[in-house]
């Protein structure tokens, strides 16, 4: 986690932690936002998006809102 402090804002950004495994995965942004990571490709998905990919892709997510 890298944190950044400047004047009077405090901004905290995680880093994904990937993971793989066999099969498929479908997911579905119900509220707020959520960054994912999928392969080398990062995407912020918002309330109402989906995404479909092999799990044997290197992946994770983290929300942003």
């Amino acid at each position: 986690m890298i944190e950044i402090n400047a004047k009077h804002k405090h901004l905290t950004i995680e880093e994904i932690k990937l993971a793989s495994h066999k099969g498929q995965e479908f997911d579905v942004v119900v509220r707020g936002s959520l960054k994912v990571q999928v392969g080398d490709h990062t995407e912020i998905l918002h309330e109402g998006d989906s995404i479909f990919y092999k799990s044997s892709t290197p992946h994770g997510m983290i929300a942003v809102n």
